[in-house]
């Protein structure tokens, strides 16, 4: 009997040992707060021990395991490439025309009204406005005329089934004392008239080829592409107000009447109050968005 007392007595002993070694939380020998953090002088160490900061220990830098580590987020600004000679335009932009069934613009800026029964084609990317050569489409709204354009680019995809008369792809003029401007397709070639003047391009497109196209001019200068390439430019076709609403495949014939009507579809059709660069042409043509 006294024998079993000594080995009880024994065992509490060392118990009482271990427990005054192991040090309360945040104390030398104790575990460390969750925070990972001890008292002062001590660093918390491995196995979230809490040491002496002297003791030639290596602290542990790792976040405690209540603690979730949020993922670093980079909030500079992305680089603007409006004018940097590539990428989308992100200034300019008046109207943009999907035809994906409907004449709306996605700007909001000029929406089109569709004229003798306008159908809607597979083109370039998903529909495009199916022209049979007695459709088209009119400016509506309060900018149907476009007033106050200094300078212009039209740029969109086209696939002319018929080449053997003019065919219009955007154009805001008058039928007498034209001062307006028109975007077209002649003998095969693009065209832009201004102001009684007329450019031509050099490149004789195919019949129910599809192409991109564009036309930029800064009220002096005129520059054409042709799948995003430079195809030609000229001078004197300058840009001035005419009091009629703008069109897309045709241009006013008379106050009532259209000529030169677009045959073959027309898709992606956009519009900007600004000349674009060679390169944002390119980048348009290959597919960069119109920033939106």
């Amino acid at each position: 009997m006294r024998k079993f007392s000594i080995v009880v007595l024994l065992f509490a002993c060392v118990s009482d040992n271990a427990s005054s070694d192991a040090g309360a939380q945040g104390e030398e020998g104790g575990p460390c707060y969750a925070n990972g953090t001890c008292n002062a002088g001590l660093v918390c160490v491995v196995p979230n021990k809490c040491e002496r900061a002297d003791a030639g220990v290596t602290p542990d830098t790792s976040p405690p395991q209540d603690v979730v580590s949020e993922p670093v987020v980079d909030s500079s600004p992305t680089p603007d490439a409006s004018d940097a000679g590539g990428g989308c335009p992100t200034t300019g932009l008046l109207a943009w025309w999907k035809g994906d069934g409907d004449a709306s613009d996605v700007q909001g800026f000029l929406p089109l009204s569709p004229k003798n029964t306008l159908t809607y084609a597979s083109a370039h990317l998903n529909l495009g406005f199916n022209l049979d050569g007695s459709s088209y489409l009119e400016g509506s709204g309060t900018n149907a005329q476009l007033p106050g354009l200094s300078a212009i680019t039209i740029e969109g995809w086209i696939n002319p089934t018929n080449l053997n008369a003019p065919g219009v792809i955007f154009s805001r003029r008058a039928s007498t004392a034209p001062k307006g401007f028109m975007f077209y397709v002649a003998s095969g070639k693009l065209n832009f008239a201004g102001n009684g003047s007329s450019i031509g391009g050099n490149t004789t497109l195919a019949v129910s080829i599809p192409h991109h196209v564009a036309v930029t001019s800064d009220g002096v200068n005129v520059n054409f592409y042709v799948d995003g390439v430079a195809d030609g430019s000229g001078g004197g076709a300058a840009i001035a107000d005419d009091a009629v609403d703008a069109l897309v495949g045709a241009v006013w014939a008379s106050a009532s009447t259209q000529t030169f009507q677009f045959v073959g579809w027309i898709d992606e059709l956009a519009i900007y109050s600004k000349a674009l660069s060679a390169s944002q042409i390119s980048s348009l043509k290959g597919g960069s968005p119109k920033c939106n």
